[in-house]
């Protein structure tokens, strides 16, 4: 009798059997590069710098910037050092502004590689000035952009203090500033748009305070100050709107917004879906899951869906969501284990005739919107993108099937996004 071949596959056998799992994220990139031209219309003349940040919210950060190249976007911004390396490394020679505040050893990986450097302090406004004096006259000015503290105390220095950083910067040989900026706290919110405003004018008068920058812009507008708060880049000379949750669909523009763009609307760019893997019909008083926390009041279908905490889909959703399965809402009952959870489809009599195989959408087209998921999980849409696992394959209509582990170097769990909401 032959020997039997259990040898691993090589080659391209090896990637699509990667591949063998029931959840997979599709994202759309020419929603992606749809969301960025209303983006751009919404904010012209100012231009976008892409947020990136954190895989690009989960949606692969290569391939969005490179689609995004593509629709003319010439700037980009990430939280850390290695996930502007990947960028670097995949060909994305676009000016990359890093946020997270460096630490001053830091700093010469931002000269090596031309990554603009977010100076919050006068420590590392030091360790810059140092760094210059001891470059090549040669060599390229590192990008400095002067982070104001305007209410949000997080990062940034005083107005003051942030003035007389640019000053000295823009007098040292080796530096340039590139910008001037700060964060809002709560541009969506308007009972807090007093609180708004007033960040805006701190960080003008820093900006006049500071003087003209003949190569920089003063930046402020984030998403939902872009959604909410148009003086936020009206108010402003030269600027930036830095924009990440728009791009990717994840929020929504506000109806005098939509007006304003002919009614056009962002468009969700990923697709969250699983497939069933078990379809059976319980009995009345039968229990659910771990900790028998469901139990149906019926004679019911259930189906055990290929998805858990495991892949992103949280535990704190089990007994709150809803699914989608052929067009139609579906709850999620009992509690979600780690690699799968269980979807009541009805009565039998009332259930869709679901099959092991058919796709559950758990948020994007087909399915509920991710703010509907953010709500029932108790959070915001930046974390229901973002907790989507690296074991989950990302596909890209149009491109060859791959996983986001195969296609490009994955940010590693410590350099992921430090919180900006952008």
């Amino acid at each position: 009798m032959p020997a039997t071949d259990t040898s691993p596959p090589a080659g391209d056998a090896l990637a699509d059997d990667a591949l063998l799992t029931p959840t997979t994220a599709t994202v759309d990139l020419s929603a992606v590069r749809h969301n960025a031209r209303l983006v751009q219309q919404r904010a012209a003349p100012a231009d976008l710098m892409a947020v990136v940040k954190a895989d690009a919210y989960g949606h692969g950060a290569i391939r969005v910037a490179r689609a995004l190249r593509a629709e003319g976007v010439s700037h980009f911004a990430v939280a850390r050092v290695p996930e502007a390396l990947e960028l670097r490394a995949a060909g994305i020679e676009a000016p990359i502004q890093v946020f997270a505040a460096p630490l001053p050893e830091h700093l010469p990986a931002y000269a090596r590689h031309r990554l603009g450097v977010t100076v919050s302090s006068p420590a590392i406004a030091d360790a810059l000035v140092e760094l210059a004096a001891g470059r090549a006259p040669s060599a390229a000015p590192i990008r400095a952009h002067v982070k104001v503290e305007t209410g949000m105390e997080r990062l940034g220095e005083p107005p003051e203090e942030a003035a007389a950083t640019v000053r000295r910067l823009a007098g040292t040989d080796g530096v340039e500033v590139a910008g001037l900026w700060t964060h809002f706290a709560a541009a969506a919110d308007p009972e807090q748009e007093a609180f708004t405003r007033r960040q805006l004018e701190i960080l003008q008068e820093a900006a006049e305070a500071a003087g003209p920058l003949p190569n920089g812009r003063v930046h402020a507008a984030n998403t939902p100050a872009t959604m909410h708060f148009e003086e936020s880049f009206r108010a402003l000379g030269p600027t930036f709107v830095r924009c990440g949750l728009a791009l990717y669909g994840l929020t929504l523009f506000p109806p005098a917004v939509r007006a304003s763009l002919d009614g056009a609307q962002l468009r969700p760019a990923m697709r969250f879906s699983s497939k069933i893997t078990h379809l059976k019909t319980i009995e009345a008083g039968a229990s659910v899951s771990y900790g028998r926390g469901w139990t149906a009041p019926e004679r019911v279908r259930l189906a055990t869906v290929g998805c858990g905490y495991g892949d992103g889909y949280a535990r704190i959703l089990s007994g709150r969501a809803e699914v989608g399965v052929a067009g139609q809402r579906f709850p999620v009952v009992g509690r979600i284990c780690m690699d799968l959870m269980m979807v009541n489809l009805g009565p039998p009599a009332d259930a869709p005739p679901a099959e092991v195989g058919d796709e559950v959408v758990l948020f994007g087209p087909g399915g509920p919107h991710a703010q509907e998921v953010a709500d029932w999980s108790e959070t915001i849409p930046y974390e229901v993108a973002t907790r989507v696992t690296t074991r989950v394959p990302r596909r890209y209509p149009g491109e060859a099937t791959a996983t986001a582990a195969a296609t490009a170097p994955r940010v590693p769990a410590h350099a992921s996004s430090n919180g900006h909401a952008e």
